[in-house]
């Protein structure tokens, strides 16, 4: 009975033109929705349609700015060792500081007086001056001098090669540098050890020389003693 009353309602409203049917139409692979009159329904979305290809790569944009400088690495290994260099010439000093030849050592005693002589031993072996090199020449001893007054005073000598004398080396020139005196005692006593610098200048020519130590008694001093003594040339 419901069915039968439910027909005649739709048959009834078709009749009167109330209600209407729709209708969809396939174009190009987009669905349409039209109203009753054949209008597309604007506001129904159609599916939508199949991916394009990817297009081509655009060109490449500008470098941007630097960056800041990042903190310094850590230091590399070290690096293989060098080859050696070539030899130096040879020097003209030993080890010490000492001109080669330039010494003279002795240990025994010797006396002499009153008269200026050579003081045996005190005689270097030959050495070369370099130019323009001041050279120091140090004459150490035990002395005593004989007499009741006096003094004794060395003079140190520079020679060339064969023993000729060239110069008596500053301070040593003359008699008033006294080296060792005399006390009231007639024989030699009072003995003591003390030394002595000279200069060779600078401005002397290079070349070969020799330097040797002469002793002297002087003002009643009637002689003099030389013990254990050394004569050095060096820088």
């Amino acid at each position: 009975m419901k069915t039968v009353i439910a027909f005649s309602v739709v048959a009834a409203a078709l009749a009167a033109g109330s209600v209407g049917f729709s209708h969809v139409s396939h174009a190009q692979g987009v669905s349409q929705a039209t109203d009753d009159d054949g209008d597309v329904d604007s506001d129904k979305r159609g599916r939508r349609g199949k991916r394009g290809p990817q297009g081509p790569e655009g060109p490449q944009g500008p470098a941007g700015p630097a960056g800041p400088q990042g903190v310094a690495g850590p230091a590399g290994p070290a690096g293989p060792q060098g080859p050696e260099g070539p030899q130096g010439p040879s020097g003209i000093l030993d080890p010490g500081g000492i001109f080669t030849n330039g010494f003279s050592i002795q240990t025994g005693n010797s006396t002499g007086g009153p008269g200026q002589s050579a003081v045996p031993g005190m005689l270097t072996g030959v050495f070369t001056k370099p130019a323009n090199q001041r050279l120091v020449v140090t004459f150490s001893a035990e002395c005593a001098a004989s007499g009741t007054s006096g003094w004794v005073d060395v003079d140190i000598v520079l020679t060339d090669s064969a023993g000729t004398v060239i110069t008596t080396l500053a301070p040593t020139s003359g008699s008033g540098d006294a080296f060792c005196d005399a006390d009231s005692t007639a024989g030699f006593d009072n003995w003591i050890t003390t030394s002595v610098s000279a200069i060779i200048p600078p401005g002397t020519a290079s070349g070969n020389y020799r330097v040797n130590v002469l002793g002297r008694a002087n003002s009643g001093a009637t002689g003099w003693w030389f013990g254990e003594r050394t004569l050095v040339v060096h820088f």
